[in-house]
């Protein structure tokens, strides 16, 4: 269905109800699986902490990132 035939089918307060609701649903659940799985959660943090690129260090990636791409490049 197109954006247009949808937005057709009812108000706006309607339309955005329900991706709303069903957000919400899925919060809901995504709580009670973390509930259940505390210690998979505990390592999905951890994970992600571990990965989150280090904002704060942008440039010296950058660099770092052009020096790998020179040394690649070099004939």
């Amino acid at each position: 269905m197109s954006v247009q035939k949808y937005l057709a089918t009812g108000s706006l307060g309607e339309n955005i109800q329900e991706p709303v609701s069903w957000c919400q649903k899925e919060a809901a659940r995504l709580e009670k699986h973390q509930a259940r799985f505390p210690a998979i959660v505990a390592a999905a943090e951890m994970a992600e902490d571990k990965l989150r690129i280090p904002w704060q260090n942008l440039d010296v990636l950058t660099e770092y990132h052009a020096t790998l791409d020179n040394q690649l490049y070099k004939p």
